[in-house]
């Protein structure tokens, strides 16, 4: 007798689902462009129906593969006082207002997911308290890099939502 065992490795391409504990795989680093892209493990991600959308039809942007241009993953947190405030205190983000910067004119988003869960607005949806942030895709020179890079400013023609990403909170 012969016994065959097949495991499927996660290939950098499933990331809609929680993680489910497969070790080193959610460890390794990704790579959009010249970026790192932090995968947003433990999340549920419903994805938003973007495909010719943006850009008179082409989905360039939604590319991973080498291509001219590669736009950054990124993720908008959106407890919007809360990051405003954050951002109060930033050195290059104190410059940035120098030029005439205004929020209206900008999006925040986060490279990094973990810093973006910590100004994610929290609901509740029967009885269960939920975070939520949205991710998105960047322009990688469409940006400005502030809280050393750990905050991106992005003019709204360089960027692009395409998925809204769901947590569930422990209980307090």
């Amino acid at each position: 007798f012969f016994f065959f065992f097949f495991f499927q490795a996660e290939d950098g391409i499933r990331d809609l689902v929680r993680s489910r504990g497969l070790g080193d795989v959610y460890k390794r680093q990704f790579q959009r462009g010249t970026a790192v892209y932090k995968r947003p493990c433990g999340w549920k991600r419903l994805a938003m129906n973007v495909k010719g959308v943006y850009d008179g039809g082409y989905n360039g942007w939604l590319s991973m593969a080498d291509k001219p241009v590669v736009w950054i993953n990124s993720y908008m947190p959106t407890d919007v006082p809360k990051i405003k405030q954050f951002l109060k205190n930033d050195p290059s983000f104190k410059e940035l207002q120098k030029s005439n910067f205004s929020f209206d004119v900008g999006v925040v988003s986060m490279p990094d997911i973990g810093t973006a869960e910590k100004f994610a607005q929290t609901i509740t949806v029967n009885g269960k308290r939920y975070k939520f942030v949205i991710q998105n895709r960047v322009h990688p020179t469409g940006y400005y890099s502030l809280c050393h890079g750990e905050v991106f400013i992005c003019p709204r023609e360089c960027i692009r939502p395409y998925g809204f990403l769901i947590k569930s909170c422990t209980r307090t």
